[in-house]
């Protein structure tokens, strides 16, 4: 009898753990919420300051001819350029590279966004993939800057070298969170 009641008893405490068990968009997935909000907004304003800054210092004139004129490139052109010009390669790399960067910033913070507001189940992988890429962009682009492969200045050198170790810490907190939080594989099944 005491058997029965034991195995009832612990039939019961199981359909109350898993009633305990953390569920939905609280807890630590407060912090990345926060983050992929603020990453979109802050990359896309500080995207358009950038581009309003150049706008004042070459004119809208000057910058609406550049763009006109690289437009209208063919490939011919843009290898006669580079053959003619060798030291320009560098830098387009790298300008390349940082728009690319502005860019996966910009939709991938969004992209994961939506994911999470969905609860969708490829929202973990979407996650650590944005994270992962993340800091190893900004570690190249660091590097990068430090090797003087871009014209910057020593305060763009430090700033670049700060962000570097920001996206390495938030990819090594982050990514092993989404792999093993009980809370995330509770929430994140549609």
């Amino acid at each position: 009898m005491t058997e029965n009641t034991s195995n009832m008893q612990d039939a019961g405490a199981l359909p109350r753990q898993a009633a305990k068990a953390p569920k939905g968009l609280g807890g630590w997935l407060i912090l990345p919420l926060i983050g992929l909000v603020l990453t979109a907004l802050l990359v896309i304003a500080q995207t358009i300051l950038g581009v309003q800054e150049e706008l004042a210092n070459s004119g809208t004139e000057g910058l609406s001819t550049g763009l006109a004129a690289l437009l209208q490139l063919t490939w011919t052109d843009w290898r006669s350029i580079l053959i003619k010009d060798p030291a320009s390669i560098p830098g387009l790399i790298m300008g390349l590279i940082s728009i690319f960067f502005i860019l996966l910033l910009i939709f991938g913070s969004l992209t994961c966004l939506v994911l999470m507001l969905r609860k969708s189940a490829m929202f973990p992988a979407a996650i650590s993939i944005f994270y992962a890429v993340t800091a190893v962009l900004s570690v190249g682009l660091a590097v990068a800057f430090a090797a003087d492969l871009v014209e910057a200045t020593s305060a763009d050198k430090q700033d670049m070298a700060k962000e570097a170790v920001k996206s390495v810490a938030a990819a090594g907190i982050w990514l092993p969170y989404f792999r093993v939080s009980k809370r995330v594989k509770n929430t994140f099944v549609r």
